[in-house]
């Protein structure tokens, strides 16, 4: 995915409200550094769970790792205005070239805006979800959307009103959120550059295709682990295919916040079902391919939110390059990409019953299970990064 020549003088400054390590929540940037840190000088600026910031060094390539708040002020404030804090703290005094370009995601605000009017230099926005909206969504199903989140995020609403337009380009992961852009935050159709999520085809390469049947199906989730991500309704889903007796194990394969995961945990237990789930933790993006070899069915429970239906969503793109049967929330993001019943399944979203019944479907329809083995990769082909990333840098960045 090289350019030509490596642009060695001109140097991107990347920064990421996450951690590129673990790809959690950031298919997209992960492949996106990667070919900027290919093809150009780059400074990258994200997490790490570390409790110290660190500084890495290779070649061209340097990484801070600015370490999350667990005590103090810091931690009082949202976590995205404390990124925003310390990257700024971090980057104001370092001396960069005159011809850099900033990369941002979206929740960060002050850090890329100074910068710019320091440096003088191009900035790029890539906005993967509704700016404020999502942020109230997932705090709404937290039962979290306190006063002062209230207040903050409305803080947030206005600013983003006002410097929205202020990045040279801004970039959406899909039609329907370019759509939501210009109309909530009056921008010009032309300024918002719209760039699909998708997957790396020649990583994600299985190498066998399986049916199977009721009496031992393995089901995947590749998230991270909130009430917003739908992991309820697949625990739920659970005792409701034991009634059926249909055996059934739920493999998760990411991370999430020790409460939510403990709470998780008591309602398997709860409802009997705790030994036929298998909590993996993170799991390293170059080992995930490997890991959903293993699997029958892969699933993208996500509740029916604003958020979600202007999304891209990208698991379901690398499930689907792995020939899993995929079960998909019935939103607007899956419609798009998920023929139902020919490369996967669209399930009414936060209903148990409906995604047992899916599971039951699949397993005792073995013509379905090849139909859509033999139709899930060839769907995605056309979302391949290799081919999409190499555009998207040529038409923000080179351009």
């Amino acid at each position: 995915m090289n350019l030509s020549n490596r642009n060695q003088n001109q140097e991107i400054i990347f920064i990421f409200p996450g951690n590129l390590n673990t790809v959690r929540g950031g298919t997209e940037p992960y492949y996106v550094y990667e070919y900027l840190s290919d093809n150009f000088s780059t400074t990258l600026v994200q997490t790490t769970d570390k409790p110290d910031q660190t500084v890495d060094t290779n070649g061209d390539n340097t990484t801070i790792s600015i370490p999350r708040p667990t005590s103090g002020l810091y931690s009082l404030l949202p976590f995205f205005l404390y990124f925003d804090i310390a990257a700024l703290l971090t980057l104001w005094r370092k001396d960069f070239d005159k011809d850099c370009a900033l990369w941002t995601y979206r929740g960060l605000v002050l850090t890329p805006l100074l910068l710019k009017f320091r440096l003088d230099c191009r900035w790029i926005i890539d906005i993967r979800a509704p700016p404020v909206k999502q942020d109230v969504e997932f705090q709404q199903l937290r039962g979290n959307l306190n006063v002062v989140r209230r207040a903050y995020y409305y803080m947030m609403y206005i600013i983003y009103r006002q410097i929205l337009d202020i990045p040279d380009k801004k970039i959406a992961v899909s039609p329907a959120l370019k759509e939501f852009l210009v109309e909530r935050y009056n921008l010009e159709p032309e300024e918002v550059y719209v760039q699909t999520l998708g997957v790396n085809m020649e990583r994600f390469r299985p190498h066998k295709v399986d049916v199977f049947d009721k009496n031992n199906v393995s089901i995947v989730l590749l998230s991270s682990i909130s009430i917003y991500r739908g992991v309820d309704t697949l625990i739920e889903m659970l005792s409701l295919l034991n009634q059926e007796e249909v055996r059934a194990e739920l493999h998760i394969l990411g991370s999430g916040r020790d409460k939510a995961i403990q709470e998780f945990k008591d309602m398997a237990m709860e409802l009997g079902v705790d030994e036929q789930i298998i909590w993996h933790g993170d799991v390293d993006h170059e080992k995930i391919p490997q890991m959903l070899e293993r699997f029958d069915i892969a699933v993208a429970p996500y509740p029916d939110t604003v958020s979600y239906n202007l999304c891209s969503p990208a698991k379901t793109f690398e499930y689907l390059a792995m020939n899993l049967i995929v079960l998909g929330s019935d939103l607007k993001c899956h419609q798009e990409i998920i023929d139902h019943k020919r490369n996967g399944l669209l399930v009414a979203p936060e209903d148990p019953a409906e995604w047992a019944d899916a599971v039951q479907c699949v397993c005792s329809d073995k013509t379905l299970q090849r139909t859509i083995q033999s139709y899930a990769r060839e769907s995605v082909r056309p979302y391949d990064w290799n081919t999409m990333i190499p555009e998207l840098v040529k038409s923000v960045l080179v351009n």
